[in-house]
């Protein structure tokens, strides 16, 4: 049960000018260490950690933790009286991207400041279009499939993405394999990406198929997103994710049994100690 209480105790408090400004510090290399790993865990990746105590370990493992899920929000204010916000890999992923385009475009800014972004992973032809949409030149935004079966990486493929690393040098790398790979690669990677000079490295799931023209997949309309429906409008466009949602019953579960046990240690009767006099 401890592990829900150190995930919760992780994560960044969510707040945007917060993030945006630390995200500037770290491109200008105002880190410990870099690059900078940040994981997005929702209620779902956090019941999968019950079954898979390594996917827990590498998520305390990255540097920063956003929650990505309002059941996460709700029970870190229920559990530790801590106030956070909900802060997705999508919108930080399309945030980026806004942004780096008009930096790109910004005729008082030269080019070298210009900061070269690679998409990797999602599905086939979804990275591209969705770089193509803000960098037609192919200037800053780059991107990559990496893996036909990112389970099963194949020798070809690793020396492929390598060189592609090594040409391209890019700054961020947002990588969209899904949970637990997407984790494991940045993990895998980590050293290699440090000697290459990236700043930071980005889990975002399925944000690249959402924000991506060549998808049919669709960002939810802000009224579901004010509601926390997310999952919802999610759930009609792929019906095939109704399995995956039973694991928000889990969540759910395993919320309220940590928050008994805490209380069953609070209440538990001191005991005396008695002293030989």
């Amino acid at each position: 049960m401890n592990n829900l209480r150190q995930l919760i105790d992780k994560l960044h408090n969510g707040n945007r000018q917060l993030w945006e400004k630390h995200w500037f510090e770290w491109l200008a290399g105002e880190a410990n260490k870099l690059p900078v790993v940040i994981f997005t865990p929702n209620p779902e990746q956090v019941v999968q950690t019950q079954q898979n105590p390594a996917f827990f370990t590498l998520l305390l493992w990255a540097d920063v933790l956003l929650a990505d899920g309002v059941g996460l929000v709700i029970a870190s204010r229920w559990l530790n009286q801590k106030s956070i916000k909900r802060l997705t890999g999508r919108e930080v992923l399309e945030w980026w991207l806004q942004k780096a385009s008009k930096l790109a475009n910004n005729p008082k800014l030269a080019s070298k400041q210009a900061i070269t972004t690679l998409l990797l992973g999602a599905k086939p032809g979804s990275a591209e279009a969705l770089a193509r949409q803000y960098d037609p030149d192919i200037g800053w935004c780059l991107a990559s499939a990496g893996y036909q079966n990112v389970a099963q990486p194949t020798e070809e493929e690793e020396k492929n993405l390598k060189s592609l690393l090594q040409t391209v040098k890019p700054q961020i790398i947002f990588v969209a394999f899904g949970a637990p790979w997407q984790e494991t690669w940045a993990s895998r990677w980590h050293d290699f990406l440090a000697e290459m000079g990236v700043k930071i490295v980005m889990v975002c799931g399925g944000g690249v198929d959402v924000l991506s023209p060549a998808t049919s997949l669709r960002p939810p309309p802000p009224l579901l997103t004010k509601l926390h429906l997310e999952w919802l409008y999610r759930l009609w466009q792929e019906p095939w994710r109704w399995r995956r949602q039973l694991r928000l019953l889990k969540f759910i579960w395993l919320v309220i049994i940590t928050k008994l046990s805490t209380n069953k240690m609070t209440n538990r009767p001191k005991q005396k100690v008695s002293s030989n006099q």
